[in-house]
């Protein structure tokens, strides 16, 4: 990617990236009383200036792994699933992640009728969309990501989904969310979107220290260091 210059199809792309605020994606759980939510411009503002948004957090936070194997004979359905609907595995995962959060961002407190959009972050090789191909002759980064704004969703989708995963309605809404990140996925690559990415993110190195920036906001009052709803990293063979 040749990264000098900005051209309109740039400052279009970053526009879009601030449009997506307007939606009001939702970033942390209701029960997280010292944040506010975090994914605004006055917070990226503030961050840019070299603050931390809302003050630095003195919420004590840890990371829960928790993990699973699924089987090949389940992994083979999966597969044929989702080809019969015109999808990827990466499309279903999307799906899958953004109704488990639909479960857990009430923060216990049930809310009916409650609706919500939510930003998934969904990693993307990017090796494909250079101008040369890598030759693996030099040390690089080439892993991407692109944002898709799924919703609104009620609140405990996921739980509804679970007790009835056979019914046309679940089964309607969750391929219906799994080909929307698909339409979204492709409208960014169609759009030029991995190449605006990379324009941006080097303008953003040379103008500023990205590891502070990185550091003010994972240490934010406002967002608890969150930028998204949720995130999907699809590593494996199927």
């Amino acid at each position: 990617v040749q990264t000098g210059g900005i051209e309109v199809d740039t400052i279009k792309y970053v526009a879009g990236k601030a449009a997506e605020g307007f939606r009001g994606p939702v970033i942390l759980p209701d029960t997280d009383e010292e944040a506010s939510g975090g994914d605004s411009l006055a917070g990226a503002l503030s961050t840019i200036s070299g603050k931390s948004a809302g003050g630095e957090s003195k919420v004590q936070r840890r990371t829960t792994l928790q993990f699973r194997n699924l089987s090949e004979q389940t992994t083979s359905k999966l597969l044929q699933s989702c080809r019969a609907n015109g999808v990827s595995v990466t499309n279903a995962l999307t799906a899958a992640m953004s109704l488990t959060a639909t479960d857990f961002i009430d923060g216990g407190c049930e809310k009916e009728g409650k609706k919500r959009n939510y930003k998934v972050l969904q990693s993307l090789d990017m090796r494909r969309f250079g101008e040369q191909l890598d030759k693996c002759e030099t040390v690089a980064c080439m892993a991407g990501s692109n944002d898709l704004m799924l919703g609104p969703l009620p609140d405990r989708s996921g739980q509804a989904f679970r007790e009835e995963p056979d019914s046309a309605e679940s089964r309607q809404l969750f391929w219906n969310l799994a080909k929307e990140s698909k339409s979204q996925t492709e409208d960014f690559v169609d759009s030029g979107g991995p190449t605006h990415a990379v324009r941006v993110f080097d303008f953003a190195m040379s103008i500023s220290d990205m590891n502070n920036l990185v550091d003010l906001t994972a240490k934010s009052n406002d967002s608890l260091g969150r930028a998204y709803s949720a995130g999907v990293s699809n590593n494996g063979v199927y």
